[in-house]
């Protein structure tokens, strides 16, 4: 058994398939149900009717591409603030440039969930 150190989330980039469906990479599924090299990760539930019963079914496929556009640009946007923060310097005393060293220096904290 993986010790929670060696768990992994799935690797991206992730894709976004019907019906509010994220599948990890590889080929989608058919649309006659035959599995091919992508599986489903996550599913973002909708209701046919939305006046009643919640999320409509546009606005679940909308939530699903945002967070496919999320996943997938998560690592880049994180190592691109990482790398601006190492190389700005921080004897700037420019509060503009001070209070935006304070929101990458936020923004990399909580992507690394502290």
């Amino acid at each position: 058994m993986k010790t929670q150190e060696e768990v992994k989330h799935t690797p991206t980039p992730w894709q976004l398939g019907g019906f509010g469906k994220i599948y990890s990479p590889g080929k989608l599924p058919t649309t006659d149900g035959r599995l091919e090299t992508a599986y489903e990760i996550a599913s973002v539930p909708f209701r046919q009717n939305y006046d009643v019963l919640g999320v409509h079914k546009e606005e679940s496929n909308l939530n699903a591409a945002f967070i496919v556009r999320a996943v997938n640009s998560h690592e880049a946007l994180f190592d691109a603030a990482k790398w601006i923060l190492a190389a700005a310097p921080n004897d700037c005393y420019d509060i503009g440039y001070q209070e935006a060293r304070q929101a990458i220096a936020k923004a990399i904290a909580q992507a690394e969930g502290k």
